[in-house]
């Protein structure tokens, strides 16, 4: 094990110390993306879809991160119970991203289900010019009804790094943290239309592809993407995980 590297000091993104307290007992898939596609949790197997590559020059930490070119690049993790986001379950996904356009949905994490059934985080640039960053949480239900938690910011510029991290409590309070500043926090409705608004969903994850209405790939970069079945907030509470060799 190496010395700690703390980078949470500069971005509010994630710690890294040589303790493996979060990614031994918390963390079910951690994509570090410094010099490929493995899950260093070792829980599941990732596929990469396209063209997408590693890149040694834009990242935020470790020497690389994941490249989305827009086109027809993405990860492929195949479903698993470690990734449902139910009612009363407590979740954290926290990644870094940069965008190489300034236009268009964006989308980061991607659980498809039955129908018209999933769970997302995507980000939006919207205004005439784009004054206004838009992030969301969705989960929507197989009669589509649906609950979001969204929040805005500045518009997000082009080849820039920023930090987004998405939180959901047992009493569903779900909340965004961007750059290590709340944005929102809301508790989501448990039911819609009659139908739990928390769907088990069944469909592969996809990062960096939404495919509800018609396909929509990212273009730009993706570092240290970790999901949580716990609730880390920025500051006080700080995900922790190997310092990796």
């Amino acid at each position: 094990m190496g010395a700690p590297v703390d980078f949470y000091s500069a971005t509010q993104s994630i710690n890294f110390y040589s303790r493996p307290e979060d990614l031994q007992t918390n963390a079910v898939l951690y994509l570090g993306m410094d010099t490929g596609f493995s899950d260093y949790t070792l829980r599941h197997i990732v596929s990469t879809i396209g063209s997408m590559v590693i890149d040694t020059v834009d990242y935020v930490l470790n020497g690389g991160s994941g490249s989305f070119n827009g086109t027809d690049a993405y990860i492929s993790i195949p479903d698993s119970n470690d990734f449902n986001i139910l009612t009363g379950d407590e979740v954290t996904i926290d990644f870094n991203f940069l965008l190489t356009d300034d236009s268009g949905q964006r989308c980061y994490f991607f659980h498809p289900g039955v129908g018209s059934e999933f769970q997302a985080i995507t980000t939006l640039n919207a205004g005439t010019p784009f004054s206004v960053g838009n992030i969301f949480f969705l989960s929507r239900n197989s009669l589509g009804g649906q609950v979001q938690l969204s929040a805005s910011t500045g518009p997000f510029v082009p080849d820039t790094w920023y930090n987004l991290r998405f939180t959901k409590a047992s009493n569903r309070e779900c909340t965004f943290y961007l750059g290590g500043v709340k944005l929102n926090s809301d508790t989501l409705n448990s039911l819609v239309l009659g139908q739990s608004a928390w769907p088990n969903m069944s469909g592969d994850i996809n990062i960096g592809r939404w495919t509800i209405d018609s396909p929509n790939l990212l273009s730009g970069n993706i570092d240290e993407f970790a999901f949580l079945r716990t609730v880390r907030v920025p500051g006080g509470q700080p995900i922790n995980f190997y310092s990796l060799p």
